[in-house]
C-alpha cells in the first residue's frame, strides 16, 4: 500500500486568488499582490452577469428564498441542481440549455452556430443582438457545460470563489474564469468578457476572432434556437489538428513559433504563480498565421508561495500515457501499482509521489514541443502499424499493451531518439526537457533562455508560417 499523505489539502485556487487580489491582512504585502491587483484591474467587469433569480426551497418546511445560481447560497444548498444535466453528454445538453438559458443571456446575445463540441461542453458562435448603431456586430465564443454546484461535487470543485473590485460580495463562478480576468493584457490568452451561471448550465462568453470570414454573411447568419445548430468552421484551430496520422504539419521553424508563445503564456501564467495543469493538443489553439493561444485553465494549480506547488499525490489516467515521465514509470512498476493497472476496473490511479507538480507541468509541455516536431511522441515508434498512443486506449489490447509496455522501458533505458535533421539549438531543447532525471531538467524560467526559445523564429516572412492545410475536420 502507497504511505499516507503528509500534507495538508491547499486553500481552494479561487480563494487564494481572491485573497491575492483583494490583499486582504496578510496578502497586502505579499509580492504578488500587486501584479494580481494591476492585472485584475486590467480586466473586464462585472464578470458574472446571470443575475436571473432561482427559487431555493426549504427540504423541511418547503418555503422558498430567490437568490443567484452564483450565489453561496445556491452552491451549498444541498438540493441545488441535484438532477443537473452533467449526467448527459455535451450534445444532449444542447436542447436543454436552450429551453433553460439565462434570459439575461438570451437578451444580449444572438447565438447563430456551433464550432466544435467535446465530450463535456459545446461551443457556440454568437453576436451582439443591440449593437452600437452604425457600427458592426462584436462577435463572441460561448463556452457552455452542464453546471455542477459545490455541493454536488465529489472530488474538488472547479467553481472558485470570486468578487467584482471593490465589492465585498462574493459568487461562485467557473476557475477557468476566474484565472481568465488576470489574462486580458495578454494575446497568448483568449479576452473573457463575462460568465452566465443559471441553474444546470454555465458560460464563459469570450471574444471571437472572426477575421477568416466575410464580415456580410457571419453578421446575418440566422439566429438559431437548438436542438439542431449549424457548425461553422472556426477562425482558430486546436493544436491536435496540427499532427494526423503520426505526421507533422510543421516545420521546425513553424514549431518554434509555436511553442514559442506558448511558453510565453505559461510564462505570464507563472508571473502570478500558476501553473497549467492541464497541457495538451486540444488545450491550446492556432489562428491562420500560427500565432498561438492557450486555452482550458479549470485544472491550474495556484501557489502564493513556490513551495505550495510540493505536493504527494498524483492521479494516472490511461488516456494520458503519452505524457508519463519517467519517474512517475518507475513508481508505477511497484507491484501495488501495477496490479492496479491490470485491473480492468480501474481506469485511475493515484500515485503517491512527493513532487512539485510544476515538474510534472513542463513534462508535458516537453513532450507536446517533441509532438509537434516529429509527429508522434517522445520513444514512440513511428509508423501507423504500431499504433497511436494518443488516439488509442493501448492498455489491455493484446499487441498494443506489448508495444506499450516496451516504449515504457524505452523512457527508463534509452537514449531519446531525436530527428537529425532538426537544428543543434531545437535539440538542445529537447534532450534538457525530456532528461531521465528531474534534476537534470530546466525550470521554465531557465528553459526562456535557451537560444531556440529566443525569438529564433522571429525574422523569417510572415508567409512562412501561413497554416498548413489541415483538411476536413
Amino acid at each position: 500500500m502507497p504511505p499516507p499523505h503528509e500534507y495538508e489539502a491547499p486553500q481552494h485556487p479561487g480563494e487564494q486568488i481572491l485573497d491575492l487580489v483583494s490583499g486582504e491582512g496578510e496578502h497586502k504585502i505579499h509580492p504578488l499582490h500587486k501584479i494580481y491587483r494591476r492585472r485584475r484591474k486590467a480586466g473586464p467587469r462585472d464578470i458574472s452577469r446571470c443575475s436571473h433569480p432561482i427559487t431555493v426551497e426549504d427540504p423541511i418546511d418547503g418555503t422558498g428564498n430567490q437568490c443567484r445560481t452564483d450565489s453561496m447560497e445556491y452552491q451549498t444548498w444541498e438540493l441545488a441542481s441535484a438532477k443537473y444535466a452533467g449526467d448527459t453528454n455535451a450534445r444532449a445538453n444542447i436542447k436543454p440549455f436552450f429551453e433553460q438559458m439565462c434570459p439575461l443571456l438570451k437578451e444580449r446575445f444572438v447565438i447563430y452556430g456551433m464550432y466544435g463540441k467535446g465530450t463535456y461542453g459545446v461551443i457556440f458562435a454568437a453576436r451582439e443582438r443591440h449593437p452600437e448603431p452604425n457600427t458592426r456586430p462584436r462577435h463572441y465564443v460561448m463556452k457552455m457545460e452542464a453546471h455542477r454546484p459545490i455541493s454536488q461535487c465529489d472530488g474538488p470543485s472547479r467553481i472558485g470563489v470570486y468578487a467584482e473590485l471593490d465589492s465585498t460580495e462574493l459568487r461562485y463562478i467557473q476557475m477557468e474564469a476566474n484565472i481568465m480576468q488576470l489574462l486580458s493584457q495578454s494575446e497568448r490568452f483568449p479576452h473573457l468578457d463575462s460568465v452566465y451561471l443559471h441553474e444546470n448550465f454555465q458560460v464563459i462568453v469570450m471574444a471571437a476572432d472572426t477575421a477568416c470570414y466575410c464580415a456580410e454573411v457571419i453578421d446575418n447568419m440566422p439566429e438559431v434556437h437548438g436542438p439542431e445548430v449549424v457548425s461553422i468552421p472556426p477562425c482558430l484551430e486546436p493544436g491536435n489538428r496540427l499532427i494526423q496520422n503520426k505526421v507533422t504539419k510543421l516545420n521546425e521553424i513553424q514549431a518554434c513559433k509555436v511553442t514559442s508563445q506558448l511558453l510565453e503564456g505559461m510564462m505570464y501564467l507563472m508571473d502570478l504563480n500558476i501553473s497549467h495543469d492541464d497541457l495538451s493538443h486540444r488545450n491550446y489553439l492556432v489562428d491562420n498565421y500560427l500565432n498561438a493561444q492557450l486555452i482550458d485553465f479549470g485544472l491550474s494549480a495556484v501557489a502564493p508561495e513556490s513551495p505550495l506547488f510540493k505536493t504527494t499525490e498524483l492521479s494516472i489516467l490511461h488516456a494520458f500515457e503519452y505524457q508519463h515521465s519517467p519517474e512517475i514509470l518507475y513508481e508505477l512498476l511497484k507491484p501495488y501499482y501495477a496490479n492496479l493497472e491490470r485491473d480492468p476496473q480501474v481506469d485511475q490511479i493515484d500515485l503517491y509521489m512527493p513532487h512539485d507538480i510544476r515538474t510534472v507541468h513542463l513534462w508535458k509541455f516537453a513532450v507536446l514541443i517533441y509532438d509537434l516536431l516529429h509527429g508522434y511522441s517522445p520513444w514512440e515508434l513511428p509508423g501507423r502499424e504500431f499504433g497511436d498512443i494518443k488516439a488509442d486506449n493501448m492498455h489491455g489490447i493484446g499487441r498494443y499493451q506489448v508495444l506499450l509496455d516496451e516504449r515504457r522501458m524505452r523512457i527508463m533505458n534509452e537514449e531519446l531518439p531525436i530527428d537529425e535533421r532538426l537544428s543543434q539549438d531545437c535539440v538542445d531543447v529537447l534532450r534538457a526537457m525530456l532528461a531521465t532525471e528531474v534534476a537534470d531538467r530546466p525550470t521554465i524560467r531557465e528553459l526562456v533562455t535557451f537560444p531556440w526559445f529566443q525569438g529564433h523564429w522571429a525574422d523569417h516572412d510572415l508567409n512562412e508560417f501561413q497554416r498548413p492545410d489541415l483538411g476536413p475536420r
